[in-house]
């Protein structure tokens, strides 16, 4: 009888399931090896090997009595497969095919761990002339010992080399348990091989212990309530070069279900999943994810069009393409409700959109979340944060971020509801909308912003065509280009709020006040208020080093305080500013106290009244230190004060400004005046060359010097009688 021909194994000591036609029910019985590889029909398997005609199948089989799996490849000596037929039989000769049938019954398929059996396989289909059996004529069959594989303690490796459409019953019955190391790769002709889940799922249940690793597998139409393909409660799963497209979960997770446990996606596209609850990966409970290098595009879901993260897994995305993904509700790709730190990097997010609240991002809980050098584009949002929303207290950072033409009722950038802090540093925002408030960002409650280095042009809103502050929150912006941005009241800043703002070093050229009917913002019916900032309530405002040109607002070129803030505006260049109305810088109507230290105001223009500052009610102003150069006005081209306004201007120049009444200054109502230490030169006037007073207010001009204005007096006081309250009405010492 001829020696038996030990089976081949290829470098990694996998052995081919078709190297002999009958080897495919031994399968059950090599539990020695490292591997298992699942090939497609080759007719040409078995012809190099001596002894392996079809007529000397069964010869080799009763042989294998004296043959031990024991190759360097294959570790310690195994099971022999004939032994348990020589204990049944008594026999070791005349081994026969009638035989053989008692011989497979006398050595039961090793047991699946953690899951019923299986289902008895069907009858193998018969031989070719060659023994070899074709695997898609097997694909039930082979489904069967694929579980037995997986079961199979002593196989790390698992090989697909043809699309595979599963039976939808036995996967339903008995996904694959995975509770040790196990690897199972796609080898196919065409690129990946697809697995279908026919409708039916998951395909693997990830066990504490546990590690699965998916490699080249398109895995497609899997369904299940929770995780269609993958559920896992602890251990590790990493899919590398895959696809994962139309699998639908009926309530969390499209594709995957982690109660637990680390993820790890690199290098794979993401397409049209679909769940109530994450179309792509719900994460429950403690661990890490990480995904890179992925496309996820058209997933849906009611929350987290990609991703829902609740309680404490930390996620990081990097490297990621993210556009038309969808949340009914909230989170067009991602519904955060956690603890833990989130970070997205070098990421490019379009078109994403939530039906509610935050077109990309929707953060719940005290999470943090650091998103840099991305690309943020047309992200709509129909309530808050066409980018991210963010409830309760979680913190935000951007940083080396383009956000252009990102759309919400509420913040067309980031909505801040409640503790939340957001920091924007070195990005650009261009063009974002807000239907309400903050084309940029919205703040409602306490949170914080801080803006630096960043560019924000042309985007708008209905208040704050970048920033609103509803609350106490805090703001501050510093080194920034506030070009061309637009809102009804404050073209860069609407703080309706008793928080500070804080602005430095920052360039604000072409902003604009502008009413905006029924939310289109390219219909313009009137001006407003506030070319740059428009500041009710009680917020402190701090505007330093900051240049300041082409602002244009009907009260208020740059900025409209309506509050008992102070504002200070210190070292500014402020050019060219324009109010329809009132105060071409600024128009203060408030009881605090606003000062001006060492700044330029040159060229700006009121229409009515204030060229520079218009300060309505009891504010108290303090200039120092300032130039102040070519502004006009009907009435007061430096300040006009309406009320019982205090002014008080210190150590200025204020040359070749204009007025029909009062070149410097006009003082409506019971408002004092204080002038000191200046020079005021070539000012034009009808009436009040400097100062021009229709009220019960007192002027006190000393150490100054007036010369080659332009009107009848230097001082026009419209009192018929003193009043007998006061000891000066009008003192002015000229040297």
């Amino acid at each position: 009888m001829p020696s038996f021909q030990q089976l081949d194994t290829d470098k990694n000591g996998c052995i081919t399931l078709d190297e002999y036609g009958f080897a495919l029910r031994l399968i059950e019985q090599i539990s020695g090896a490292s591997s298992l590889q699942i090939n497609s029909t080759s007719s040409e398997s078995s012809s190099d090997v001596p002894g392996t005609t079809a007529s000397t199948k069964h010869a080799q089989f009763a042989e294998l009595s004296s043959y031990v799996f024991n190759t360097s490849q294959l570790g310690a000596p195994r099971r022999r497969l004939v032994e348990d037929y020589i204990e049944t039989t008594g026999e070791s000769e005349g081994y026969s095919e009638t035989d053989e049938a008692s011989v497979m019954a006398a050595s039961p398929p090793i047991p699946i761990q953690h899951m019923s059996p299986p289902p008895p396989s069907p009858p193998a289909p018969p031989l070719d002339t060659n023994g070899t059996m074709a695997f898609v004529a097997l694909s039930e069959y082979a489904q069967s010992h694929l579980g037995e594989a997986v079961g199979n303690a002593n196989v790390t490796t698992i090989i697909i080399s043809v699309n595979w459409q599963l039976d939808p019953s036995y996967i339903s019955a008995y996904p694959l348990h995975i509770s040790r190391t196990l690897h199972i790769a796609g080898e196919c002709m065409d690129g990946l091989c697809e697995v279908d889940g026919g409708e039916q799922g998951p395909l693997f249940y990830i066990l504490d212990g546990g590690a699965l690793l998916l490699e080249r597998l398109s895995l497609t139409n899997f369904f299940n309530t929770n995780g269609s393909v993958i559920r896992m409660s602890l251990g590790t799963l990493v899919i590398n070069a895959c696809n994962m497209s139309r699998n639908n979960a009926s309530e969390r997770g499209g594709v995957l279900h982690a109660d637990g446990g680390n993820v790890t996606i690199t290098n794979s596209n993401i397409a049209h999943n679909t769940a109530r609850f994450a179309g792509v990966a719900y994460i429950y409970s403690s661990g890490h994810v990480s995904i890179s290098e992925c496309n996820m595009t058209g997933n849906t879901a009611e929350d987290g069009g990609v991703a829902y993260i609740h309680s404490s897994a930390d996620v990081s995305i990097s490297d990621c393409i993210m556009t038309g993904n969808t949340a009914a509700e909230n989170g067009g790709l991602a519904y955060i409700h956690s603890s833990r730190d989130v970070s997205m990097n070098e990421c490019i997010m379009t078109g994403n959109t939530a039906a509610e609240d935050g077109g990309v991002a929707y953060i719940h809980s005290s999470s943090d979340v650091s998103i840099s050098d991305c690309i943020m584009t047309g992200n709509t949002a129909a309530e808050g944060g066409g980018v991210a929303y963010i409830y309760d207290s979680g913190n935000v950072s951007m940083s080396e971020c383009t956000m252009t033409g990102n759309t919400a009722q509420f913040g067309g950038v980031a909505h801040i509801h409640s503790s939340g802090n957001v920091s924007i540093s070195d990005c650009t925002m261009t063009g974002n909308i807000a239907a309400e408030g903050g084309g940029v960002a919205y703040i409602y409650d306490s949170g914080n912003v801080s803006m630096s280095e960043c560019t924000m042009t042309g985007n708008t809103a209905e208040d704050g065509g970048v920033a609103f502050i509803h609350s106490s929150g805090d703001v501050s912006i510093s080194k920034c280009s506030m070009l061309g941005n637009a809102a009804e009241d404050g073209g860069v800043a609407y703080i309706h709020s008793s928080g500070d703002v804080s602005i430095s070093e920052c360039i604000m050229t072409g902003n604009t006040a502008v009413y905006i009917s029924d939310y289109d913002f390219f219909y313009v019916e009137d001006v407003q208020f506030a070319g740059v900032a428009y500041i009710e309530f009680s917020g402190d405002v701090s505007i330093s080093k900051c240049t300041m040109t082409g602002n244009t607002a009907e009260d208020g070129g740059v900025a409209y305080i309506h509050a008992s803030g102070d504002v200070s505006i210190s070292d500014c260049i402020v050019t060219g500013n324009t109010a329809a109305e009132n105060g071409s810088v600024a128009y203060i109507r408030s009881s605090r106290d606003v000062s001006m230290n060492e700044c330029i105001m040159t060229g700006n223009t009121a229409a009515e009244d204030g060229g520079v500052a218009y300060i309505y009610d009891s504010g108290v102003v303090s200039i120092s230190k300032c130039n102040m150069t070519g502004n006009t006005a009907e009435d007061g081209s430096v300040t006009y004060i309406y009320g019982s306004g205090v002014v008080s201007i210190s150590d200025c120049i204020m040359t070749g400004n204009t007025a029909e009444d009062g070149s410097v200054t006009y003082i409506y109502g019971s408002g004092d005046v204080s002038i000191s230490d200046c020079i005021m030169t070539g000012n034009t006037a009808e009436d009040g060359g400097v100062a021009y007073i229709q009220s019960s207010g007192d002027v006190s001009i000393s150490d100054c010097t007036i010369t080659g204005n332009t009107a009848f007096d230097i001082v026009r006081s419209m009192h018929s009688l003193p009043s007998p309250h006061r000891e000066h009405q009008i003192q002015a010492e000229v040297p």
